[in-house]
């Protein structure tokens, strides 16, 4: 009878049955009692695993009455059949009713096939909760498994209470809804939980917000594969990491992601709303090829499921795999051949930092012109942000001497140049394409670092991208003859402003130069918000065309591509600029791309930023500090910190190491950062720059190039 469940399990106890519950949790070992706490006290709820037997069998009893209230409302029909059948103590009164439910499966609306997997998870839940006990006497050839005989009073007596109205099995979907919508968006509102689970159980809606919180909080009593915690369900681990806040802040720019009711049914049985993404089933079978035992395997790609839906980086989820995950891979083929699924991973998951959106859906969708798209993934405020960068970078003050072509002289110039690329002789390519293989051959080796960042981009659009790459580098010297082989074809960095005429532009780089630009992808990037652009830009004699794609960005602005260019090569950038940066070494430019459609991250109106400035004070004799500074020591007293406003993103903060005097300046806010480094300027040694860039291009630079985070290393002594 029950073969299921394994003689040597964790909870089976080898001494003849009793029929109390009392007398059954003391047959346990304290190990076991502690076994069934975790399954039935919520985390939220602390108990002393090092208390005597003795009192956490009092409080265990107390907790498992408790559930017996409502326990049955989460559960089908079938589960409480299966529990009365244990309440007989009769061995042949269990078995009967599971041949009867084995025989009747269709009554249940289980598929015959699941119907033995049901009653296995069913009896697993009643032992592993302290509902039935599973004894095993000396010389017993079977298991014998029996409920509590007040566990079965109290049951009666919940029907009895309920005068009739039968509430058990009303609410079976509540628990897994909850669950579900827990794992898809990491921290599910009780408002959006309403929302989605109201509109598929209309028969057990829940209008009552009070009420809905009152079902949660039993409900996680019976899953502990979430939480309840302030107005939010959380999956165990973004409780236990203390990940909740930072997911809610990460994503306020994104709408949820709202999953049908066709889509949920089809995940109701899963613990994880990503255990049938199709990618983890690829995962698991290459590393099965390893030799890796089938739990570790889980593990491992739970980890990885982990990583992606709080980051949302392929890169750092690939990095788990080589360096934390015990795996052993023989030579880089190895991590090669498994790349290209964790990427696909990567972008098909749903992830916690984006409200739950899938970044293949929302590449897609940024892809469809604002009428023809159906589903949109930002919020207003969002938009409005936006709109707002829109608006500020649009404004450019024309020089007086800036020349605007007529349409004429944009229409001549673009069949000169099309000439001159030989535009339209399919069989007869330009001259540096002969030179193409060479050319990438020689940064092949820089692709590896931003390999998952790379896959991201369409095939297509590579090859695009690796056709302007080579032209740039080709016209490097600017020796190739005629008026367009004589110059540099450099990469520019630019804001789209003013809309001068047809597919014309006025364009403000960095260092605030403007240039008139000709160019139909830049009407495509502006209708698209994709305001910081970058490309090669071809003299026409006083305004400019572009050759090849223009990329673009929502979220940052043109100092974070020279920014970018830095941090591949500082020493370059400083001596000959951020276009041969590229012209060297363009693949973190390429791998900007993931970063497109993030929008700009603004505070109180203003674009947040991240700006950092590594100093030492003069002569080693600390300024003075006005009222508006609060001072702080840290622990260990080896350093001090200053900073100007209780609101982080518009504040500054000076840390300072006396024995090392080192100074180090931290702001988001850059008109406050800068007022700072000049209201200290005679105090300070300024030989070095600030580094200043959009924190979404900081997160992309961290990303990318693992640099190191001063605000982590300084904040981490108080």
């Amino acid at each position: 009878m029950i073969e299921f469940l394994n003689k040597k399990g964790p909870l089976i106890i080898k001494k003849k049955p009793v029929y109390t519950l009392d007398e059954s949790l003391l047959s346990l070992s304290k190990e076991q009692l502690i076994y069934i706490i975790t399954n039935v006290i919520p985390i939220t709820e602390k108990f002393n695993i090092n208390d005597k037997k003795e009192n956490l069998v009092n409080k265990l009893k107390k907790k498992i009455v408790q559930r017996m209230k409502y326990v049955f409302k989460y559960k089908a029909p079938l589960a409480r059949l299966l529990f009365l059948s244990f309440c007989t103590h009769s061995k042949k009164d269990v078995q009967n009713v599971i041949d009867k439910m084995v025989e009747g499966a269709r009554n249940f609306n289980i598929p015959v096939e699941q119907i033995e997997d049901v009653i296995i998870d069913y009896v697993d839940f009643f032992v592993t909760t302290g509902m039935v006990f599973a004894f095993l006497p000396k010389g017993a050839s079977e298991l014998e498994l029996c409920a509590p005989i007040e566990l079965a009073k109290h049951y009666i007596n919940v029907i009895k209470a309920t005068e009739g109205e039968d509430e058990h099995g009303k609410y079976f979907p509540f628990v897994n809804y909850a669950r579900l919508l827990a794992s898809l968006y990491g921290a599910c509102s009780v408002e959006q939980f309403m929302e989605i689970y109201n509109r598929d159980n209309k028969s057990a809606k829940i209008t009552d917000k009070k009420i809905a919180i009152q079902f949660l909080k039993e409900a996680t009593e019976i899953d502990m594969n979430f939480i309840y915690e302030n107005g939010y369900i959380s999956t165990f681990w973004v409780y236990a990491e203390h990940e909740k806040d930072y997911i809610i802040e990460a994503r306020k720019n994104f709408l949820p992601y709202i999953p049908s009711k066709k889509e949920l049914e089809k995940k109701l049985t899963q613990i994880s709303y990503e255990d049938d993404n199709e990618n983890c089933e690829l995962i698991f079978k290459y590393l099965e090829k390893k030799k890796i035992d089938h739990n570790i395997i889980r593990f491992i790609i739970f980890n990885l499921q982990i990583r992606i839906q709080l980051e949302g980086n392929a890169t750092n989820a690939i990095e788990y795999l080589i360096n934390e995950s015990d795996i052993s891979f023989s030579d880089i083929d190895e991590i090669n051949q498994l790349t290209p699924y964790v990427v696909e991973l990567n972008n098909s998951m749903h992830l916690w930092t984006r409200h739950g959106n899938v970044p293949n859906q929302m590449i897609n969708v940024s892809k469809k012109t604002a009428k023809s798209s159906k589903k949109d993934f930002l919020t207003e405020e969002a938009k409005e942000n936006i709109e707002k960068q829109k608006m500020e970078m649009v404004k450019i003050d024309l020089p007086p001497d800036l020349k605007i072509p007529t349409e004429k002289e944009c229409i001549k110039a673009s069949k000169e140049f099309d000439l001159y690329w030989k535009r339209d002789e399919y069989e007869d390519p330009p001259d540096w394409f002969s030179e193409g293989d060479n050319y990438l051959r020689r940064i092949s080796a820089f692709r590896g670092k931003f390999r998952t960042e790379i896959d991201k981009i369409p095939q297509s659009s590579q090859n695009k991208l690796y056709e302007q790459w080579i032209a740039s580098v080709w016209h490097k010297n600017a020796n190739r003859g005629g008026r367009f082989g004589n110059q540099k074809w450099d990469f520019h960095a630019f804001s789209i402003g003013q809309k001068l005429g047809n597919d014309l532009f006025a364009c403000k780089d960095a260092d605030g130069s403007v240039y008139v630009i000709f160019s139909h992808s830049l009407q495509i990037n502006y209708d698209e918000n994709l305001l910081t652009c970058v490309t090669l830009l071809i003299d026409m004699g006083g305004f400019y065309m572009t050759y090849g794609p223009v990329m673009g960005w929502k979220g940052i602005i043109p100092s974070d591509i020279d920014y970018l260019a830095y941090c591949t090569a500082n020493q370059l950038y400083d001596n000959q600029g951020m276009s041969s940066v590229f012209q060297f070494n363009p693949w973190p430019l390429w791998g900007a791309f993931g970063i497109s459609e993030m929008p700009p991250l603004m505070h109180k109106g203003k674009m947040v930023m991240s700006c950092v400035l590594e100093t030492a004070f003069k002569d080693n004799k600390v300024p003075e500090f006005n009222k508006k500074w609060i001072m702080e020591k840290s622990k260990n007293g080896k350093l001090t910190r200053w900073s100007n406003n209780n609101d982080y993103l518009a504040s500054t903060i000076i840390y300072y190491d006396e024995k090392l005097n080192k100074v180090v300046i931290l702001g988001h806010n850059r008109e406050d950062f800068e007022n700072t480094i000049n209201r200290f300027k005679d105090s300070l040694y300024l030989k070095n720059k600030p580094e200043i860039c959009t924190m979404v291009m900081d997160t992309q630079v961290f990303s990318l190039f693992k640099r190191k985070n001063l605000l982590s290393q300084m904040e981490s002594n108080f």
